[in-house]
Parts: structure tokens; C-alpha cells; sequence
């Protein structure tokens, strides 16, 4: 693929074939929660008109090329015209409609319909190489700058060694289990997952409730906020709001009088939280995200509270 030719494809494209939807159009701009990290407001925003990109929380932004060195850790354009190649090409095998323009063909072609949320899929491409225990400096550090103490999460989080097709290089991201025997991997320029998505839960104390999280930061950052290396109660991480159906199924089959659900404050978990209540409605169903009102999550509750007390 050649730079003009990569310059071509709109970036809400791209964006939509790595799992990414706006959350609202503004005029010709497009805001997202960033691709980069876990988040409940949008930060990120495309500009239809330029085909370009910011992201508030990074601070950075640029063209489509710009976008995936950052998005796929890779520098210099040509790696990441690579990138591109290798995202037409699963997109071609899975669809005679490609999401990129072939060498013989100038103009993008329209995408292939997205996939049903309700049937989360694996991140296209990826290879396990090795999941070891934490000990990887760089990801305690970003674990750090999510406040979340390395013995908090040791016990929860390994780290990974990845590969993607058409590249030598080797990445590496937070790794945490889901019940499939898959991985939700996490790194600061990239979420995903290799292998099957599904649920993860977690075994706890008082076996009469069950804490419901939308991801794993939010998980974590129950345990910091509440100085434990243990769950008081058994958890459950959805690691997909579209795993909802998933996640009601497996609480009937237990034993537990409550849930406790400590979701997003935005409009999905607001959404989510009152499905759950619908679909659990023989039993207390509690929203406890006034604990970290005013935050989007759980994790940027507890990054504020620490941030306070190192000013203190």
C-alpha cells in the first residue's frame, strides 16, 4: 500500500474494523473513547473533513499513519503502511468487500457490515508467544500510573508476549485471564484480546454476593480502594458489555442473594445497570457507583484519591 493510498481510507473506517464506534457526531466531528486506553467519556475525536485525529488525554493526534504507529507500536511509516497490509488482508479474507483500496483499485470500497454486539470477538491476528508472571518494569509502571499497586494486581495480572501477522517484532501488554482461556490484554497504546472473549470470575470471601465490574482496571482498583489483596466477595469482569446475557446466566446458576454492581458512570453503564436489575429482578441488584460519583469509573476514582493524598 502506498502513502497516498493509506491517506485515503477514513480514519471512522479504520476505526470501526479494530471495534471502535463513535459515541457522538458533532458537526463533522466523530468523538470516541480513546483507542488507546480504558475509558467511559469520549476523549478522542476524527475530523471527517481532514481525515484526522486528536486524542485530549494523549494530547497528540494527526493523519490515519500517525494513528496506527501509535495504535500498533510501531515507528516509521513504512511499518506502518505494514500495518495497514496486514489489516486488508484479514479484512479480505473474511469479506469480499475489503475495508482498503487494492493496489488496482483507487477507491476505498464501503466496509462489511460489523459484527452483532452481542458476539464479542477475539482481536484479529494475535499469537501468544509466552504469558509469564508480572515482573515487566514498563507495564508495573503503567499499572502504577493507573494507581494500582503492583501486589494488588500480581495475583490477578501476568504479562504477555504477542506477535501479530507480517511482523517480526514482538509486544507485550497486561494479560488477564477470562474463562475461555483467553487473555484481555492491556498495554498504554492498546486493548484487546487473544483467544476466545468471555467473562472472568473471581473467587471471594463472603460467598452470599457477587461485585460485578465492566472491566478489569475497575476490578483492581475495588481491591486498592479497599487496602485488600483479597476479594471480599466473589467478582465477576465482564470484560464486554456486550457479554451481559453471558454474565445474568452465570449468576443464576450460583447460590448469591445480591450483586453489587460497580459499572461506568456514562450511559452504557448507566444502560447496563438497568438491565441487569430487569433481567435479576428476584433479587437486590444494587448500583454502587455513587461510590466514585463524579468519576467515569472505578479506576479514575481511585487515580484522583491518590493523586489528592500526594498533594496533602
Amino acid at each position: 500500500m502506498r502513502t497516498d493510498q493509506a491517506k485515503a481510507i477514513p480514519l471512522e473506517q479504520l476505526l470501526e474494523t479494530l471495534g471502535h464506534v463513535p459515541r457522538h457526531t458533532k458537526g463533522q466531528d466523530l468523538w470516541y473513547t480513546s483507542p488507546f486506553r480504558q475509558e467511559s467519556q469520549p476523549s478522542f475525536k476524527v475530523n471527517t473533513a481532514f481525515n484526522s485525529w486528536y486524542d485530549f488525554g494523549l494530547g497528540k493526534g494527526g493523519n490515519i499513519l500517525d494513528f496506527v504507529m501509535v495504535y500498533f507500536q510501531v515507528s516509521g511509516i513504512p511499518d506502518a503502511l505494514a500495518e495497514l497490509d496486514r489489516i486488508a488482508g484479514i479484512q479480505r479474507a473474511r469479506s469480499p468487500l475489503p475495508l482498503f483500496p487494492a493496489e488496482t483499485s483507487p477507491e476505498p470500497v464501503a466496509p462489511p457490515l460489523p459484527a452483532a454486539p452481542q458476539e464479542p470477538a477475539a482481536t484479529p491476528g494475535i499469537h501468544l508467544k509466552k504469558v509469564q508472571p508480572l515482573q515487566n518494569t514498563a507495564l508495573i509502571r503503567y499499572l502504577e500510573t493507573r494507581a494500582i499497586p503492583v501486589a494488588v494486581a500480581r495475583p490477578f495480572v501476568q504479562e504477555a508476549y504477542y506477535t501479530v501477522p507480517g511482523r517480526d517484532r514482538t509486544y507485550f501488554a497486561l494479560a488477564f485471564a477470562n474463562d475461555s482461556g483467553g487473555h484481555e490484554l492491556r498495554n498504554p497504546y492498546f486493548k484487546g484480546v487473544a483467544g476466545s472473549k468471555d467473562i472472568s470470575r473471581l473467587d471471594g470471601r463472603d460467598t452470599g454476593t457477587v461485585a460485578v465490574f465492566e472491566g478489569f482496571m475497575d476490578f483492581l482498583s475495588w481491591l486498592a480502594h479497599g487496602r485488600t489483596p483479597h476479594p471480599p466477595c466473589p467478582a465477576l469482569v465482564l470484560n464486554s458489555t456486550a457479554l451481559k446475557d453471558r454474565a445474568v446466566e452465570v449468576i443464576r446458576q450460583t447460590n448469591v442473594q445480591a450483586v453489587h454492581l460497580y459499572l461506568d458512570q456514562d450511559d452504557t453503564g448507566r444502560r447496563l445497570t438497568g438491565d441487569m436489575q430487569a433481567a435479576l429482578s428476584d433479587m437486590p441488584v444494587m448500583n454502587k457507583s455513587g461510590l466514585y460519583k463524579g468519576y467515569e469509573d472505578f479506576n479514575a476514582f481511585l487515580a484522583g484519591m491518590r493523586q489528592t493524598e500526594k498533594q496533602l
